[in-house]
């Protein structure tokens, strides 16, 4: 992306697997990705009932062909 000039990228919800995580690990180690840099991360800490909730509407919302949440 730095190629297209693009500076700072947000990954939502990303590492979701472990698969995922070692892949952006050996992303880092790359020295090839050397100007590629994690410069923050949040972490949210969530009721599970939040989330539980919000799984479910994701389902109804898709098979409405409906996304958001409340």
């Amino acid at each position: 992306y730095q190629s297209q000039g693009v500076e700072n990228i947000l990954f939502d919800g990303f590492p979701r697997e472990i698969e995922q995580a070692n892949a952006i690990e050996e992303l880092l180690k790359n020295p090839e990705n050397a100007s590629f840099e994690i410069k923050c991360v949040l972490l949210f800490n969530v009721n599970d009932d939040v989330v539980v909730e919000r799984i479910k509407k994701r389902a109804v919302a898709k098979a409405t062909v409906l996304f958001y949440h409340k």
